[in-house]
């Protein structure tokens, strides 16, 4: 099974947080997506390279890629600024040219092609869309309030982060979701009573929501196949915590 194919990788050094100031930087694998009916142009940050969780940095909102000094530069996006470092002023310049590239494809000189999806091509990756949440009974009584979030579609759940700190908000099993779709440029799914947030409709702006409907019915029907006998035990670990909730 395909896997969404990153623009580049490799490590990067990510300064030192909170108050261990004179801490090392710290070693981080780094993905690197262009957008595409998986998700938006993002980096996402990983511990290491075998590691599963990893924070995401959007590139949709991005408004300035520059070098800082020699092996340093900076990504600043409209909520935050995010600094790296490399081994190397080749390293740096790579990276550079790699982040400018997704964050700004029309000013990057690039061959024109001719692209044609494959409907046998299926992700098990996760999908990541930048949403605006809009009110709704449901999210007011989790205390959402109107305004951009992450849309992480894991292989089991969907996922509401915060956009700063990518922070995890609420996880919602798709075999607890009842209903699921889109309309009037809003991506809308129903939760059943056993999620997390309680029972009721959550509605999400997008100007692609169809993208996140074909994203999700992928990983819908990714599980279904699963069900029927090509479950792996991670899968299944997800399946029976989701049970047991």
């Amino acid at each position: 099974m395909q896997q969404e194919e990153a623009v580049h990788k490799g490590f990067l050094l990510l300064p030192p947080v909170g108050k261990l100031l004179k801490k090392s930087w710290q070693h981080k694998y780094c993905l690197l997506f262009k957008s595409s009916k998986n998700g938006i142009e993002r980096l996402e940050v990983y511990d290491a390279a075998d590691s599963k969780e990893c924070k995401i940095i959007t590139l949709e909102n991005c408004v300035k890629v520059h070098a800082k000094t020699p092996t340093t530069f900076c990504i600043t996006t409209k909520t935050a600024t995010h600094e790296f470092g490399t081994a190397t002023e080749q390293n740096l310049n790579e990276w550079l040219s790699a982040i400018q590239s997704v964050a700004f494809p029309d000013e990057v000189s690039q061959v024109s092609c001719i692209e044609e999806d494959n409907d046998l091509y299926c992700s098990s990756g996760e999908g990541v869309f930048s949403v605006k949440l809009h009110p709704s009974p449901a999210s007011q009584r989790c205390g959402l309030e109107s305004k951009s979030y992450t849309l992480v579609l894991t292989s089991t759940a969907i996922q509401l982060r915060t956009v700063i700190d990518d922070r995890l908000l609420f996880t919602w099993p798709y075999c607890y979701i009842r209903r699921y779709g889109y309309k009037n440029g809003k991506f809308t799914f129903e939760a059943g009573r056993k999620c997390e947030s309680g029972e009721g409709a959550f509605f999400l702006e997008h100007p692609k929501q169809q993208d996140i409907f074909r994203s999700l019915a992928t990983k819908m029907k990714s599980m279904k196949k699963l069900l029927s006998g090509e479950s792996t035990p991670s899968f299944w670990t997800a399946l029976i915590s989701c049970k047991l909730h």
